[in-house]
């Protein structure tokens, strides 16, 4: 019987998370959508997906 030429298992990466948050007005901040409100909720998901979160980027935005 011939045997595979594949690798033993190995370890699983964990995959790699970038966030993104934003509000473009200062109202949305004062309403619970601030920018701390939802980069916890981004942490919250990335650690649900058992991916490693690399970077939160924050956009305070303004309205157009």
């Amino acid at each position: 019987m011939r045997r595979s030429s594949l690798p033993a298992a190995t370890a699983a990466v964990p995959a790699r998370a970038n966030g993104y948050v934003r509000v473009s007005t200062e109202r949305q901040a004062g309403e619970g959508v601030s920018l701390e409100a939802q980069a916890a909720k981004v942490r919250a998901m990335a650690q649900v997906q058992d991916a490693r979160l690399v970077r939160i980027i924050e956009d305070a935005g303004a309205s157009g």
